[in-house]
């Protein structure tokens, strides 16, 4: 491999050969359904043509890669949506939002069964342990 260095506005750069493998993509659908920026998408670990998403508009949306017309709204919650966690053994969903809400909907039910508020600004991730059978949550 070899290395070249050059110098731009006193900051040294090195750069080197990479090949990125040619990606054939095509666009199989366009999907409608959120208001707002998508922040988050999460796929079903049960059912591989199944995903969700999260956006600016507060929702959560199910889509059906079969299907690509019927995107149906699972929730709604105040603000932007950042995070998503499914959690299929308790049939449990987890969404963070921008003030720092956990929702827990209830994926069975369909509805929200508690509301989280451990931080106070932005939950960007969560995380489940299932041998210790805990949340993580990452936010501010």
């Amino acid at each position: 491999m070899r290395f070249t260095q050059c110098e731009e506005k006193k900051r040294h750069a090195v750069s080197y050969p990479f090949q990125m493998p040619k990606v054939n993509i095509v666009k199989a659908a366009s999907l409608s359904g959120h208001a707002g920026s998508i922040y988050i998408l999460l796929s079903d670990p049960q059912a591989p043509n199944i995903f969700y998403s999260g956006s600016g508009d507060g929702k959560v949306i199910r889509w059906d890669l079969s299907d690509f017309s019927k995107g149906v709204v699972l929730a709604q919650v105040p603000s932007n949506i950042f995070s998503l966690l499914m959690i299929p053994q308790l049939d449990k969903m987890l969404v963070g939002q921008l003030q720092g809400g956990i929702h827990v909907l209830d994926l069975k039910e369909k509805k929200e069964v508690r509301h989280l508020a451990y931080h106070t600004q932005g939950v960007f991730d969560l995380q489940y342990d299932a041998a210790q059978n805990l949340v993580l949550a990452a936010g501010g």
